[in-house]
């Protein structure tokens, strides 16, 4: 494909926005180095009593949804996930894999059985004036029996009640043996404000819409939560895990987004040490703030101790262990949590990820491939997918794989770099330029991470110019430094002593 036909493809690179993306070795290795062993369709937790569950999003009872209807439903249907998956011998499928199942119609059967769970909690919800109503059934998807229904009639301010006696429901129904340990974590509330818990769960639902705005929207409630009570772990580590995010997706310069998640999911466990959601984004935090290596893995391996059924707390640590290079314990944690959300692109997308890293190209474009299956509009899946066939100089297919991100993702930022590395390294040179040059110009309006142009500059030939870019990506503390030691585009690098340097201020050197 010639520069002239990249130009006429129809992708306009000139009109960068600033969208949040959709739904984050120091010598030359090769595949035989890392025998991580076949990829598995999907690890599995059914093993003795262990149950798997799936709770669908909560319907409105009267009909079209108001907004406070839409956020009720889903924050209730998350506020249950949350409680349920501390439960050793119960594995609930997290937020992000039910949302889709909003349908008021929608099959029970079908969803349990897409979803790959033994049973499914349905549940309607309405709130009128200072009342909420709930109606909620435990199904059997192996046959469609109903293993428990009730309904609730309540004012707003008991709706604990109804949380509390729907997970005490579920458990007595699927014949659970609970340890004294976890009875008390069903009956603890982390307010015992209405109001806090309203807007919490107003928090979750914008959280859930995973973009911007939605972010954005989500700290607001996060934050009106705390006012109304200071005290309040769960809003706290919210506001940790958003932080994080943003920092993932360079949304906001690095120093104000992981300083922010780090105090927030500080304090968070500083309030309840019990709280594995909280010790996960702590953790992630001090990985990405700092270089924290060891504060980092024992905030997430406390937090996959407090909830092994946790995947977030999984998908963070995999993603320590594979910045570090330990590849194989990498694939063992997420396969932990492929069992808890088998059918998650971002987890999928991560265990590409590690393969990509371990230079088993190969296996990286085979697990992409399902990722792709399993959500063809998944923008980081494209991103991360183009790099591979890179490396493997398939770039004609790696130009066209990081065309789809950036088209998806509304020309982020991160998506237009990792366009521009693909073009730098498949020759494409003046199109490599122009790039840089739309990606200084987004940098006047917005942080644009300097790791991402520094991977330009490596596949131009251009060492100079991209160890400039990672000595101002460790000056601004971005995380994505965290992948400089296994990093295949940054190969060429390796053998000048200022790498190895880098390394050891980050905490990587040998």
């Amino acid at each position: 494909m010639s520069e002239q036909d990249e130009e006429n493809s129809g992708i306009d690179l000139e009109a960068a926005t600033a969208r949040l993306p959709s739904r984050p070795v120091e010598e030359q290795t090769t595949a035989s180095d890392f025998p991580l062993g076949p990829l598995k369709e999907h690890a599995t937790l059914h093993t003795g009593q262990m149950r798997t569950i799936a709770v669908l999003p909560f319907k409105n009872l009267g009909g079209a949804e108001t907004g406070d209807d839409q956020y009720l439903g889903l924050g209730m249907t998350d506020a249950l996930i949350t409680t349920l998956s501390n439960l050793r011998q119960l594995v609930v499928r997290p937020t992000n894999a039910v949302v889709r199942f909003t349908d008021p119609v929608q099959d029970l059967l079908i969803a349990g059985n897409e979803l790959g769970v033994d049973v499914i909690l349905d549940g309607r919800v309405q709130r009128a004036g200072e009342r909420v109503r709930v109606t909620v059934q435990l199904v059997s998807v192996q046959d469609g029996a109903p293993l428990w229904a009730e309904k609730f009639d309540e004012k707003w301010t008991d709706i604990f009640t109804v949380q509390d006696s729907i997970s005490a429901q579920v458990t007595q129904a699927l014949m659970l043996q609970l340890s004294g340990a976890e009875r008390r974590r069903l009956a603890k509330h982390e307010t015992e404000s209405a109001d806090a818990y309203q807007a919490y769960l107003r928090g979750r639902y914008y959280w859930n819409q995973f973009t911007e705005e939605g972010f954005q929207r989500a700290i607001a409630s996060f934050m009106e939560a705390i006012r109304i009570d200071p005290e309040y772990a769960l809003a706290y580590a919210g506001l940790g895990d958003l932080y994080n995010w943003l920092g993932v997706f360079s949304v906001l310069p690095p120093r104000d987004t992981w300083a922010r998640g780090r105090k927030m999911a500080a304090r968070a466990v500083a309030l309840d040490d019990t709280l594995a959601e909280a010790h996960a984004a702590l953790g992630f935090a001090r990985l990405c703030s700092g270089w924290d290596w060891t504060g980092g893995e024992r905030e997430l391996r406390r937090a996959i101790e407090l909830n092994p059924h946790y995947a977030t707390a999984h998908q963070w640590y995999c993603f320590q262990l594979t910045a570090e290079g330990r590849f194989a314990e990498a694939v063992t944690e997420l396969q932990a949590a492929l069992a808890i959300d088998p059918h998650s692109p971002f987890i999928l997308q991560a265990l590409a990820w590690i393969y990509y890293m371990a230079r088993d190209y190969e296996r990286s474009i085979e697990c992409h491939r399902k990722v792709l299956e399993l959500d063809a509009q998944f923008a980081l899946g494209y991103l991360s997918f183009g790099r591979p066939l890179g490396q493997q100089g398939r770039h004609t297919e790696a130009i066209a794989a990081l065309k789809r991100a950036v088209e998806l993702s509304g020309e982020s930022p991160i998506m237009l770099a990792g366009l521009g590395a693909a073009y730098a390294l498949g020759g494409r040179e003046r199109k490599a330029r122009e790039t840089l040059l739309q990606l200084a110009d987004i940098a006047r309006q917005r942080y644009v991470s300097p790791y991402q142009v520094a991977l330009i500059h490596c596949g131009l030939g251009e060492p100079e110019e991209a160890f400039q870019c990672l000595e101002q990506t460790f000056a601004e503390q971005d995380a994505w430094l965290t992948w400089a030691r296994v990093e295949p585009q940054l190969d060429p690098l390796r053998d000048d002593p200022r790498f190895a340097h880098l390394l050891q201020r980050i905490g990587l050197g040998r």
